[in-house]
């Protein structure tokens, strides 16, 4: 993709303003200035009114940026979208230097490719990763850098693979190549003796890291048979052990097999073995299901196709319906797709929303090997899901047929074929296959999803005619909206459904402020008007910051209202402050985000409460009675980088809040029944408000929490440190009537009054 097609899709604004200010400190590099030549004509800039760029041009001093100042841009570039300009950029900088002495272009070109990947069609980038084999400077490096990139996508690449077969079969088998080499190895043959011997000696070196590898090669070990490495394996984590053992039943089973050892590691360990006996056991159910005659399946893909075939009602008479990863049974496709699903085949971390099907099947090559959260698996049984894999000699067969990772739908198909046996009872509907590769470039029946380049589609059409016996209607290609719609068309980011109950409540106050005055248009459509939910992500310069700030500079650019609300804002960079100059309005939700934004960018943003103060809360039945005693939450932990739940001390043995299992009302109703909330989640706090429950707060990640506490101007403490909650219970027993002052404060305080904001702007249709 060139920059000026870039521009003519991206939000560029920003990253030109950037360019205008800081290019001439990347060097005068020829292909750095011609891509920047190209973005500003693009822009209709005028690159010579910054003198010192004019300057740098006169001058020409260095042939290639300093690494950091190459990864700043391509780091820019890729956050725009802009992988495949990243990509060429440094590139091209290597071949004006005819080298990459150290190391820095060929780690840039492997990250951005292993996330190009993900967007765009593999084959496509692999090919770009070939072309560097003509760059003197780079030429010994690609095959590993193919390497990293196939492992990134399960692309079974001939050549990589034989690669890989090298490596593995090294005496000196080192760590960074070797786990890629390793996992691409288990994608395409599972685990072999090469696997296990692989295994073993990365296991032995000095160097072998704690981490998610550890869960790889423990599970590796212990599939292999090797049952003294892998305890001597688990001895020489040390304390890394008390996290992994929760996430591996390996390095459990290896390390209940020791001497002694804490009881509450003990604990966590026959529950992760428990989890594995209950994937087991619900693995072989499912199969036993798929051979009884008695039950006949509905296997539902996603496809387009599918629209207007008026086969839902077909679908729900059948007594199992299995679904894949992200579907609609909205009223609006029942005619077609149905309404009932028994069985839900999805990934273990799912942005699609929680499933009512009691059967999960859980996708990925070789899911009981390489699954990297057994504690995952844990909560989804909590939530009373039967959780499955896939058996791995399905997958192993059709890896070697496609020649790349098959999807769930011609995976499932090809598991009831097979247990079937060609016996009636299983059908197919809304698979195509080729959907994905038409001129529409419509993936799903329900949205406008641009397809994945991870699978090879035409090859699983003919494969899964081949397997099932069914001829696919040719696809056509389908308009999702043919009707007008003349409704305000709004641009919403920051929807953060499915993390907890308290950013549930923010976008379902969002949504009900939205269907009053217009409707939120895909990603993919033109809009009238951006809102941004910044919620708690715009901190210390996060990646999600900068996705969110390019939006709102990609709408300034284009001259659309665009309203940044309900925010942190804490220690950001500049980048983007003409930006904020333009945006229409800015709303934080405490006085500590106010005030960075005023002393840091010279802005004068509103107060207004968090979006889930003002959230509907529909009148529902307690989830828990917590008797009027005290509840906790978890807290974030620096030393994790994480949240993360209380295993000792006082709070041990309090009845424990799970804020991703309860729903806002049911939360809000729960916490009625208790006398005091001890959390670390800013959200929780707002809960603890809107039930008048007093709380005990420690401080997290941003400063969020204690801006809130500082904007009511009342004197209740907030806990930094986990040894300070005993104190601060004590204090909040002694000052009931200081909590009673902070939620008559927050009933007082304005709404955010976002419907009025939009309903008196003067949109323009374009």
């Amino acid at each position: 993709m060139t920059t000026l097609a870039l521009a003519r899709r991206s939000a560029l604004e920003p990253l030109a303003a950037y360019l205008a200010l800081r290019l001439p400190r990347f060097s005068g590099s020829p292909a750095l200035l011609s891509a920047a030549d190209r973005l500003f004509a693009a822009l209709g800039r005028d690159p010579s009114r910054s003198f010192l760029y004019a300057a740098r041009l006169r001058r020409r001093q260095e042939p290639v940026p300093s690494g950091r100042r190459l990864a700043t841009l391509a780091q820019l570039l890729t956050r725009a979208g802009a992988h495949g300009d990243a990509f060429a950029v440094v590139r091209d900088a290597v071949a004006a230097a005819g080298h990459d002495r150290d190391g820095t272009a060929v780690a840039l070109l492997t990250t951005i490719a292993q996330e190009w990947i993900v967007h765009a069609d593999g084959d496509a980038v692999l090919d770009r990763v070939r072309g560097l084999a003509e760059l003197p400077g780079l030429a010994g490096a690609v095959p590993d850098l193919l390497l990293a990139v196939c492992a990134r996508r399960s692309l079974i690449e001939p050549d990589v693979l034989a690669r890989a077969a090298d490596i593995l079969a090294d005496p000196a088998l080192e760590p960074t190549n070797g786990h890629a080499a390793l996992e691409l190895h288990l994608s395409r043959y599972g685990v072999d003796d090469a696997a296990v011997q692989a295994a073993i000696r990365l296991a032995a070196r000095p160097d072998a890291a704690a981490g998610p590898p550890s869960l790889r090669l423990a599970a590796i070990l212990e599939a292999g048979g090797e049952h003294d490495r892998l305890v001597a394996y688990t001895r020489r984590l040390g304390t890394a052990i008390r996290a992994l053992v929760p996430e591996s039943p390996a390095l459990a089973g290896a390390w209940l097999s020791l001497p002694g050892g804490d009881a509450d590691l003990r604990h966590a360990a026959e529950a992760t073995l428990e989890r594995r006996i209950q994937v087991r056991a619900a693995q072989a159910r499912l199969l036993a299901d798929l051979t009884d005659p008695a039950q006949d399946w509905a296997i539902v893909g996603n496809a387009p196709a599918g629209r207007g075939s008026g086969q839902g009602a077909a679908i729900d008479r059948h007594v199992q319906v299995v679904r894949f990863n992200r579907f609609s049974v909205e009223p609006e496709f029942a005619p077609d797709f149905g309404r009932k699903t028994t069985l839900h085949v999805r990934p273990l971390w799912f942005g699609g929303g929680e499933t009512a099907a009691r059967r999960v099947v859980v996708t990925g090559l070789h899911g009981e090997i390489l699954c990297r959260s057994w504690s995952a698996i844990g909560t989804l049984q909590a939530r009373g899901h039967e959780v499955a894999f896939f058996p791995p000699d399905i997958q192993t067969r059709l890896v070697a047929e496609l020649g790349r990772a098959p999807s769930a739908g011609l995976t499932f198909a090809a598991l009831a074929a097979d247990r079937r046996g060609g016996a009636p009872g299983v059908d197919h509907y809304g698979f195509s296959f080729t959907d994905q590769t038409q001129g529409g470039r419509i993936a799903h029946y329900f949205d406008a999803k641009a397809p994945s380049g991870r699978h090879a589609w035409s090859r699983e059409r003919t494969l899964f005619e081949a397997i099932t016996g069914t001829r696919l209607p040719a696809p056509p290609i389908v308009a999702l909206r043919a009707e007008r719609d003349d409704r305000l068309r709004i641009r919403f980011a920051g929807d953060h459904t499915g993390y907890h109950a308290g950013s549930d409540a923010v976008t379902a106050y969002f949504r009900q402020e939205f269907e009053a005055v217009g409707r939120v248009v895909e990603a993919h459509e033109d809009y009238d008007v951006v809102v941004v939910n910044g919620e708690g992500s715009m901190h210390h310069g996060v990646h999600s910051f900068h996705q969110k700030m390019l939006l709102l500079g990609e709408a300034v650019a284009r001259r659309r209202p665009a309203f940044l609300v309900n925010t942190v804002w804490q220690r950001n960079g500049r980048l983007f402050d003409h930006v904020l100059r333009h945006l229409d309005a800015i709303t934080v939700r405490e006085r500590a985000s106010q005030r960075d934004l005023k002393a840091r960018h010279g802005i004068q943003a509103e107060l207004r409460l968090d979006a889930s103060f003002w959230a509907p809360v529909a009148p529902v039945a307690a989830r828990e009675d917590f008797g009027g005693g005290t509840v906790v939450t978890d807290f974030y932990s620096r030393q994790f980088g994480n949240f993360v739940r209380m295993t000792g001390g006082l709070l041990k043995a309090k009845p424990y809040i799970d804020m991703g299992e309860y729903g806002w009302p049911e939360l809000i109703a729960s916490l009625r029944t208790a006398s005091l909330l001890v959390t670390g989640r800013h959200h929780a706090v707002y809960a603890a408000c809107r039930a008048r429950l007093p709380f005990v707060a420690m401080a997290g990640n941003t400063h969020k929490i204690e801006g809130l506490i500082e904007a009511s101007g009342l004197p209740i403490p907030i806990a930094r440190e986990a040894r300070e909650l005993p104190g601060l219970i004590d204090w909040a027993d002694r000052h009931r009537s200081t909590y009673v002052e902070l939620f008559d404060w927050m009933e007082a305080q304005p709404r955010l009054d976002l419907q009025e904001r939009l309903a008196a702007l003067p949109i323009r249709r374009r």
